[in-house]
């Protein structure tokens, strides 16, 4: 008899993935997850043989996103997320004359910051036993800061400085699955799309001229618009827990 209740007990166990629900009532749900960023307006982050430049490219690296939901009923919920991503690179430029001897060796290096929140609400369209899929709109707020210097073998002082920061607001909109592996953890697959979005950028260029650290600004200036731009999407896979 103490056999069978034990092997009872592990087949319930075992099946309990089976029998998860989808609920969100009342529940608070917290998670990381990996992002994959593209065409943020005119700027998107990518990073080239560990060498980031701000130029059209994406973003999908370790965990950086952090997820929130809170459950308000059955179907709808406030889902809260953070994208945080920071990269320090350095690069040597080379360039060799016919003998084979270095005619220039510079160096770069390059740190950017990239914070974006998004305050973003979930509606549950169609339920199925353990999956959700949702109807996804809210607010994004993002915050842009590159900071690339560059050096010349021979003098200390970086001969070329370039600081760039940036925040762009949009409307964001899409949609995503979830699949309740557990009654307390769940993956979430969601994509969404920048359907407007306000943007303010700043620039200043720097170059050295004597090497007593005396630098001229070769260009100063900012760019402020509005973007209406259908294919500047994102993608992400969160595991989220809940509690």
């Amino acid at each position: 008899m103490k056999k069978f209740f034990m092997t009872l007990t592990f087949m319930l166990l075992s099946i309990q993935p089976l029998f998860a629900q989808s609920k969100l009532d009342g529940r608070i749900g917290m998670g990381l997850g990996w992002s994959y960023l593209n065409g943020l307006g005119d700027i998107t982050l990518k990073v080239v043989n560990d060498d980031a430049v701000i130029e059209r490219g994406s973003i999908l690296d370790s965990p950086k996103l952090i997820i929130n939901k809170f459950g308000i009923n059955d179907r709808l919920a406030i889902e809260p997320t953070i994208f945080i991503f920071y990269h320090h690179g350095e690069k040597n430029d080379k360039d060799f004359n016919k003998d084979g001897s270095i005619s220039q060796d510079d160096k770069r290096n390059n740190n950017i910051i990239l914070i974006n929140f998004n305050p973003i609400v979930s509606y549950a369209l169609f339920q199925k036993e353990r999956v959700n899929f949702y109807l996804k709109g809210g607010l994004s707020f993002m915050y842009l800061k590159n900071d690339l210097t560059r050096y010349e073998k021979g003098i200390e002082e970086p001969v070329m400085k370039t600081n760039s920061d940036g925040i762009i607001m949009g409307i964001p909109a899409g949609i995503g699955i979830e699949w309740w592996v557990l009654e307390q953890m769940s993956f979430d697959i969601t994509t969404m799309m920048t359907l407007f979005s306000i943007y303010n950028l700043n620039s200043k260029d720097k170059e050295l001229v004597t090497e007593t650290n005396n630098y001229i600004t070769r260009d100063d200036g900012s760019m402020s618009g509005i973007n209406f731009a259908f294919g500047n999407y994102s993608a992400s896979f969160s595991i989220i827990f809940w509690y």
